[in-house]
Parts: C-alpha cells; sequence; structure tokens
C-alpha cells in the first residue's frame, strides 16, 4: 500500500469513528405496507416520495431488464479467501462483474479492490459498515457513502454511482417501505440502485448444482443474481465475497 493510500486509510478510520457516534443519531424508521408493488423490469429501481395527508409515501419504478441476460454481481466483500478464487474463474471465462464493496473490509484489503478494478469489473458502494441506511441519520448515511467513495477513489483512481443497500430486496416484485426509504436516500445523494431478482442463496453453502438449479429456474423473473458468502464475519447470515 502505497503511502498516501496509508495517510488516508487514518483519516478514514478515524472518520468511522465519528460515523459510529452519529449511530446514535438514529432517525425512526418509516413504516407502512410491507410490500410496495414496484412497476417495470430490471435490477435498476428508481423511489418518487410524495406526501398524502401529513404522511411521506414512496413509489418506484424498475429498469434495465435485458432479454437472454445474466448479470453477475457480488456483494459484501473483498474476502482474502473467496474474492481471489472468484477473479481467477471469472478471468479464466472472460466474465465481467459488479462488486459491490463494503467500505470496511475495501480498507482492510485495497489490493484486492484494485485486483477487480484492474480487471475490468464494475466497483460499487455497499456502505462503509454495511448498514441499513433507512434506520440511519441523515449524517451516518452521508458518511457511510462517503467514506466508502473516498477510498474506492484512493485505491482506483475513479468514482462510482452504482450502490446496494444491504438488506433491500425485492419478495415477489415488492419491496417494503424501509427499503425504498434506504434507496432514496443513496438516490438523493447521487446514486444509482441496482438490486436483483435471482439469489442463488449461496450462503446456505448447497451444491454447485443446486445453486445453478436455483439461478436457472429464476431467470424469467430476474436478471441479475448476486452472490454471498458464510465465511466473513460480523454481518450475519448474509456475508461477503
Amino acid at each position: 500500500m502505497d503511502r498516501k493510500l496509508l495517510k488516508f486509510s487514518g483519516f478514514l478510520i478515524l472518520l468511522a469513528g465519528i460515523c459510529a457516534i452519529a449511530a446514535g443519531l438514529q432517525m425512526a424508521i418509516t413504516r407502512g405496507s410491507p410490500g410496495v408493488k414496484v412497476k417495470g423490469r430490471g435490477p435498476v429501481i428508481k423511489v418518487f416520495e410524495k406526501y398524502v395527508h401529513g404522511k411521506r409515501r414512496y413509489t418506484a419504478e424498475r429498469y434495465g431488464y435485458g432479454e437472454k441476460k445474466i448479470v453477475l454481481t457480488f456483494e459484501d466483500g473483498p474476502d482474502p479467501l473467496y474474492t481471489p478464487r472468484i477473479l481467477r474463474i471469472l478471468k479464466r471465462y472472460d466474465v465481467k462483474a459488479t462488486f459491490f464493496v463494503v467500505g470496511q473490509r475495501a480498507l482492510i484489503h485495497p489490493e484486492l479492490v484494485q485486483r477487480e478494478f484492474s480487471q475490468g469489473h464494475e466497483i460499487g458502494n455497499h456502505t462503509f459498515s454495511h448498514v441499513h441506511l433507512a434506520g440511519a441519520s441523515r449524517l451516518k448515511a452521508h458518511l457511510e457513502l462517503t467514506l466508502t467513495q473516498r477510498l474506492l477513489q484512493a485505491i482506483t483512481r475513479r468514482s462510482t454511482v452504482l450502490f446496494r443497500s444491504p438488506e433491500v430486496f425485492f419478495v415477489e416484485d415488492k419491496i417494503d417501505n424501509e427499503g425504498l426509504k434506504a434507496i432514496k436516500i443513496a438516490q438523493d445523494f447521487g446514486y444509482i440502485s441496482v438490486l436483483y431478482g435471482i439469489d442463488p442463496q449461496d450462503w446456505k453453502r448447497p451444491r454447485v448444482e443446486k445453486i445453478v438449479e436455483r439461478c436457472l429456474s429464476e431467470a424469467e423473473r430476474g436478471n441479475v443474481t448476486r452472490s454471498l458468502s458464510p465465511t466473513a464475519h460480523g454481518y450475519g447470515r448474509k456475508n461477503s465475497l
């Protein structure tokens, strides 16, 4: 790691402490319908906010569906065990993917983020400490996104506009209000939210054949598949590659 990145890492650790303090400034999570129907098809989601009789309401639209195309995404990494293996496989078959990285892990393994980037993969923001933005204060949300963005800029010399919010996903083409709120927060900071339509549930560690079967069976309703790993610590059962 070069000297500039070392200095920047120290700065990020300091800001991470501020971020932890800001965690106490929680805003009330918007409660409402457990399932808001999202119009359209595709992994890219845009949220619209309005007030009805003084109460906040969300609607959303989906974009980016591609016929006979499946996009691979990996989240929560980088992981020193699995990320190199994944990169070797992707390189062998000349396949590109998108890695939604957690800032804390990128800070520990910047060389893996650089490797992802140098091999031509897209890099996205997955917050700094893997938090659900719907329950965060505006300050904490800003720090979570900005810390990760600045770290990625220091490693790759590029910015990212791609974002995936932790713990937000489609359930039969619906998302709850908390999920829509998290997406709207990131959207207000200029990010494009990308979710997924295919979940291989690889964190359960099924056989490879089972993972392939699940992906193919869900291909008609979604064209972005995400993958996780049971090895990273601190994020419950949904962990990183």
